[in-house]
């Protein structure tokens, strides 16, 4: 099957054939009367009459040869620019080669954030205390004297992965810590497995000490020098809870 470039090119090749007849001829029946006295004229001037001719043939068909060429150019540079775009498939696909399957890279994000929540949930179990805000954000700390130089940050959340925080300390009797302003602080300034600031130091260590000392853990209480900050000094009441209880002294708040 015959293509439609091969049908424009034939068509241009019949206008330049045309286009350079009908200028011979037209030119021509303009200088009839001067070509009919060609036989009478003398030579020079006879000459001098064809050459005159013969240029204006050639000047007409030139200046129509060059407005049909720069019709030419603007086809052909139409029909480049129509054969690089390609069509909404083709984008599609080429950007799924480049960047990979954007559903496939989706599913593949969802599935990481679901193991790093997974095991995120899973440190709650081994962490010492989760500090609540209390319903709004939860924070689960870990210490372990020797191996870390402050209380770590081994999960935190907000609103509905604090309440599966939540959930996950009552399962496994982990103390429950209300305090909203160390909640908030450790939220918003720790990342996950990062060691608490030093400005929460004092902070931190008098609620690791009051849960020590409430669930009978024999562990030494922590050592963790630092200037309370102002705000927290100022608290008037603190309160934990458990999900399995505790024994040891002072007495152990319902949940």
């Amino acid at each position: 099957m015959v293509s439609l470039s091969h049908w424009v090119e034939g068509l241009k090749s019949v206008l330049k054939f045309g286009i350079f007849g009908g200028i011979c001829y037209l030119t021509i029946r303009r200088e009839m009367d001067n070509i009919l006295m060609l036989g009478a004229m003398p030579p020079a001037m006879a000459l001098e009459t064809s050459v005159k001719i013969a240029m204006k043939i050639v000047f007409n068909a030139g200046l129509l040869m060059i407005l049909l060429a720069l019709a030419d150019y603007g086809y052909q540079f139409w029909q480049y620019r129509q054969k690089l775009r390609m069509s909404t498939q083709e984008v599609k696909e080429e950007r799924k080669n480049l960047e990979g399957d954007p559903t496939s890279k989706r599913r593949q994000r969802t599935k990481q954030m679901e193991l790093s929540r997974s095991r995120m949930m899973s440190n709650v179990a081994k962490s010492d205390v989760v500090v609540t805000n209390p319903t709004h954000f939860a924070v689960a700390l870990r210490y372990r004297p020797g191996e870390d130089g402050a209380p770590r940050v081994v999960a935190k959340g907000a609103d509905y992965i604090a309440k599966r925080i939540r959930m996950e300390a009552r399962k496994h009797g982990v103390p429950i810590y209300e305090d909203p302003f160390v909640a908030r602080s450790l939220y918003a300034n720790c990342k996950l497995e990062q060691e608490i600031p030093y400005t929460l130091f004092r902070a931190v260590a008098e609620i690791l000490a009051y849960v020590y000392k409430i669930s009978g853990k024999l562990r030494s209480q922590p050592r963790l020098s630092g200037r309370r900050p102002a705000a927290a000094a100022k608290r008037s009441s603190r309160g934990a809870s458990w999900a399995g209880g505790g024994s040891g002294a002072g007495p152990v708040p319902a949940i």
